[in-house]
């Protein structure tokens, strides 16, 4: 359980320090985005998380997974009416990936 929530919070971090590099460079941020970013960047962290552990896939498989979810996420906040390019929505979880990967090895 205590692994889950750390892998939780890793996401969280990630997902905020995306999104603060991606707050400076646009000047543009809301803590409706930051909350909805950090969310995703959870999730990403968990389902990676689960696929390294229970799946036989390849970093590089996983790495096409996390892209597939998080894309049409991705979608999901742009209709929202925050502007998330397809670019750094799958930056973000190569993002998570490579931490999952760190953190297994």
């Amino acid at each position: 359980m205590k692994h889950h929530i750390m892998s939780i919070l890793g996401g969280c971090l990630f997902g905020i320090i995306a999104l603060l590099l991606k707050g400076l460079l646009e000047s543009t941020m809301t803590l409706h985005t930051l909350v909805l970013m950090a969310a995703l960047a959870a999730a990403g962290f968990v389902l990676v998380q689960i696929g390294l552990k229970h799946g036989k896939a390849s970093h590089t498989m996983l790495l096409t997974n996390v892209a597939t979810i998080l894309i049409p996420v991705g979608g999901g906040i742009a209709l929202l009416g925050e502007s998330v390019s397809v670019i750094e929505m799958t930056g973000m979880a190569m993002i998570i990936t490579a931490a999952c990967i760190l953190m297994k090895k």
